[in-house]
């Protein structure tokens, strides 16, 4: 099922009402609309002449069929509304003025502040017309609970997190993988997983993406919404947060810039209708509040409260071998599953870990740096900046779904990584798509040439990768001279 779309219906035609009005709940009723819907949209019908009321609510069956220029669209699930709220009663919010002030013939999608506003009107004068929904917490990735073990880690890190030097700069991706993902892990939940943690997760359209979907035992999903370290107006970005939740049907979201972790349980007038009613909020400041105090919140938000006495092992970072796997397994099915940060998460951090980098430490990686572009007038960002002394990697990372070998692409994101190499004097970059792996040398800052390796290659030579990606040759300078012999 795709994403949730919330419709105004507005007719004017008397057949159609009396034909609604037969519609009993489990039957269906076929409509021509003028534009597609998806399976599960929700409608809600406004009968406008002398009624100008909202009578009935329908969900999409399945997705339209384009048919002779129209699209056939089934409804079912009929709620009728007992007694229905009026144009008057709509005109009285502000918001919905806002929105619209006149309902015309046709469809009408329904933002998200104005739906929930609609959905508490509606429940406010039918008081028993939606089952009565409470929030379920998180149950952690395991039924166990919080393997008590990890406490003294967790404790480290928390103490690791206020000794980091000019945080308050970090942008949000060095948030991220700094700050946040460390904490997750250390809570229990493997961020190496991305089917446990999954980064930029669709929740709506294609541009719509909340940061992290977390996942537990019993496949409940808890929306988190990252921030960078300086960004505290919470109250701007809650808005958003909850959006999203109500698009997956979550009772829980986060909110969090590291430091500060706002957690919020959501209860919905009707869950199904993805319409928010109040939510229960609790917060933590990992600076100023106490240990205990911390992790005792993270484990009834993040486990239901539930701790076990039983050892757990570390969550330990893949082997080369086990990420190689993985990549070679990818199939064009996957590029949706592996977009851009899956693909740093799952396969790039662990892959540079194994490969002796320590991509907790920022002094060996930079995340997003900017970098002037001088010829362009404009600013540029890569995805990596790997090393700790003059040697260093530039390294870009491309969603499964990014074809590097297509010229299209080359000529967008080679032109964007060896813009930026040029621009910054580096020696050594990298363009991958995972399964795709371009090494580009510069000399005297002049382009040299390019090498590829493809991971999928019944001939690959593991020497050449390992030797081009080590930390201690790139140290050495030894992985210039090895990628001058390549080219």
């Amino acid at each position: 099922m795709g994403f949730v779309e919330r419709w105004l219906w507005v007719t004017k035609d008397v057949i159609c009402w009396e034909k609604l009005y037969d519609t009993q709940k489990d039957d269906e009723f076929e409509l021509c609309a003028n534009q597609p819907f998806k399976q599960g949209d929700k409608i809600i019908v406004y009968r406008s002449g002398n009624h100008r009321d909202l009578p009935y609510i329908f969900e999409v069956k399945k997705d339209s069929e384009s048919t002779y220029g129209k699209f056939k669209t089934i409804l079912s699930d009929k709620v009728k509304i007992i007694k229905p709220i009026t144009l008057a009663d709509l005109k009285k919010n502000p918001n919905i003025k806002k929105w619209k002030t006149k309902f015309s013939k046709d469809f009408h999608n329904i933002p998200f502040t104005q739906w929930n506003i609609i959905i508490e009107l509606i429940s406010n004068n039918n008081p028993d017309l939606f089952k009565k929904h409470k929030p379920k917490c998180c149950s952690g990735p395991d039924s166990n609970g919080f393997p008590v073990n990890y406490k003294e880690a967790l404790d480290e890190l928390l103490e690791k997190i206020r000794r980091l030097k000019n945080k308050d700069f970090f942008n949000e991706e060095t948030t991220k993988q700094l700050i946040i993902l460390p904490l997750l892990q250390k809570m229990g939940w493997n961020t190496f997983d991305i089917c446990e943690v999954h980064p930029e997760h669709g929740v709506h359209h294609r541009s719509t993406r909340v940061d992290y979907i977390l996942k537990d035992h019993e496949s409940k999903q808890i929306c988190l919404e990252a921030k960078s370290v300086s960004e505290t107006d919470f109250d701007f970005h809650e808005k958003q947060l909850l959006r999203y939740c109500a698009f997956k049907h979550s009772d829980m979201g986060i909110l969090t810039n590291g430091l500060i972790w706002r957690f919020y349980r959501i209860h919905y007038h009707s869950k199904d209708l993805g319409a928010i009613k109040k939510t229960d909020t609790a917060e933590i400041d990992l600076i100023n509040d106490e240990n205990q105090e911390i992790i005792d919140s993270f484990i009834k938000f993040l486990w239901k409260g539930k701790i076990s006495e039983n050892k757990r092992p570390n969550i330990k970072i893949p082997s080369i071998d086990e990420i190689m796997d993985v990549i070679k397994s990818m199939n064009p099915k996957d590029r949706n599953k592996f977009n851009e940060e899956a693909m740093k998460q799952g396969i790039i951090i662990p892959l540079l870990n194994n490969f002796g980098w320590n991509t907790y430490d920022p002094s060996q990686i930079l995340f997003e740096k900017s970098l002037k572009i001088p010829y362009r007038k404009k600013h540029q960002k890569v995805d990596y900046i790997l090393g700790d002394g003059s040697n260093k990697i530039v390294l870009e990372v491309k969603g499964l779904a990014s074809d590097i070998s297509d010229q299209n692409v080359i000529v967008n994101d080679e032109g964007h990584l060896l813009n930026y190499i040029k621009a910054g004097k580096y020696d050594f970059g990298i363009l991958t798509n995972g399964i795709i792996w371009e090494f580009y040398l510069f000399k005297n800052g002049r382009y040299w040439g390019n090498y590829e390796i493809n991971i999928k290659d019944e001939n690959l030579n593991d020497d050449d990768f390992t030797y081009l990606l080590s930390k201690r040759n790139v140290s050495d300078g030894k992985h210039l001279k090895y990628l001058e012999k390549l080219v």
